[in-house]
């Protein structure tokens, strides 16, 4: 598999706004990213993976995904809160070295070895207007590299197979289902890149839920990570295991209609402030914290508005998750202390789950005491833009800013290894979760 080249992606980058769809880069971030000090968390974290067979996988639930992060100070130690896991993450990673990077589409392209014919069709999608619409591009030139098929555009004809690249919309018009099975301008679709798509095809993911699946996906776990709650779940099952990296589950409580949250959340803001979470959401919208009593109703409708006005193709939100809100401690980023997370990435090598570095993301504004949902919103894009100055890249100096050692660090990797290893090998529990 050729090396990636970033002097090459900067010039597409800049060569884009000729084009008429100006690209972003984030080299920023990846520059600053410490290529020998990634590389040693990763060997140490992937020796202690081999050591306790803890990162072995033979199904095809799971090939790329990551896993954030808040830190909370009790008693002088920190304690991490698994904030959200991402079962099909595959945007941001230009952010990361090319070592990690290389992987990260090397875990997306093993899809590739459990279809069984040798002109298969592989969809690789990507949101509308999408400034980091290159790593698509670069994704889909490996997959034509590794496979001999030819990248086309949603309208170009497929009936030999191919790579077909577009976004959501310009896909979308051409997928239906036979018969539960996803079809692409009438030929059976063998691989989709992209849960963003899978989760847009009407009726898709019920099918995923019953595990009709039919194609190979990157990845079917999704349903799971979309749902806050499912996730928290998996956690809280797995409590005695990940503790030895000092994760603490989250209190949570999962909901299914209006009434049911507004009752939810009246009984318990006594204990501590909650953060209301919609299903299925990106970027932070829905997602709302609540204080007090006096304003828990305001909050809920303005979530529940929120996220119907960006998602119409979901409906709504539920089942909604409810959690205590994490006393996070903050870093001194852009000028301010902010409130921050960090993320780390999971994929796939042969048979075996592998983390691949990662990066801390600060939020939009400083962290007061008077709450604003800007001080709590890490997202780099989807909220409010793509943001690349809040990117917190993984070096030694970030780490002292962030407080961390090495060894925290390290655990993080092998704690999301875990994480993804476990949701995999229980994905039909935490089905059966989702559905009940």
């Amino acid at each position: 598999m050729k090396e990636i080249r970033p002097g090459k992606i900067e010039d597409i980058i800049n060569y884009s706004k000729f084009l008429g769809f100006k690209q972003i880069s984030v080299k920023e971030i990846r520059e600053k990213q410490d290529p020998n000090l990634i590389r040693k968390l990763y060997e140490d974290s992937v020796s202690y993976l081999r050591e306790n067979s803890k990162n072995k996988i033979s199904n095809d639930k799971f090939f790329l995904g990551s896993v954030d992060f808040m830190v909370e100070k009790k008693d002088e130690e920190n304690i991490f809160r698994v904030i959200e896991a991402n079962g099909g993450s595959s945007r941001g990673l230009s952010s990361l070295t090319p070592f990690c990077w290389k992987r990260c589409y090397k875990g997306l392209i093993s899809t590739i070895n459990f279809v069984q014919k040798p002109c298969p069709l592989v969809l690789i999608a990507y949101p509308k207007n999408d400034k980091l619409f290159y790593e698509k591009l670069i994704l889909s030139d490996y997959f034509s590299d590794e496979t001999g098929l030819e990248t086309k555009l949603p309208s170009e004809d497929i009936e030999k197979g191919g790579i077909v690249l577009g976004s959501y919309p310009n896909v979308l018009n051409y997928i239906e289902l036979k018969n539960g099975v996803p079809h692409f301008k009438g030929k059976k679709i063998d691989v989709m890149v992209g849960d963003g798509l899978a989760r847009r095809i009407p009726s898709y993911t019920e099918k995923i839920l019953e595990n009709e699946i039919n194609i190979t996906l990157a990845n079917p776990i999704y349903p799971i990570t979309d749902e806050k709650a499912s996730i928290y779940n998996v956690v809280k099952e797995n409590r005695d295991k990940l503790k030895e990296f000092n994760i603490e589950p989250l209190e949570f409580w999962r909901v299914h209609d209006k009434q049911e949250l507004i009752d939810i959340v009246e009984k318990n803001l006594d204990k501590s402030d909650l953060v209301i979470k919609p299903a299925r959401g990106s970027g932070g919208r829905g997602i709302e914290v609540i204080k007090n009593q006096k304003n828990a109703l305001s909050k809920i409708n303005k979530s529940l508005d929120e996220f119907s006005e960006e998602f119409s193709y979901k409906k709504e939100g539920f089942p909604y998750t409810i959690t205590e809100k994490v006393n996070s401690k903050p870093v001194y980023w852009l000028g301010s202390n902010r409130n921050f997370d960090l993320r780390i990435y999971v994929t796939r090598l042969d048979e075996e789950l592998i983390p691949c570095g990662g990066l801390g993301r600060a939020a939009l504004a400083p962290k007061t005491e008077e709450y604003k949902k800007e001080s709590f919103v890490v997202n780099l894009s989807g909220y409010e833009g793509l943001d690349i100055n809040r990117g917190i890249p993984f070096n030694k100096d970030n780490f002292e800013k962030l407080g961390l050692s090495e060894e925290e660090v390290t655990n993080l990797l092998k704690a999301s290894t875990i994480l993804f290893k476990k949701t995999v090998d229980n994905y039909k529990k935490s089905f059966n979760y989702i559905k009940d």
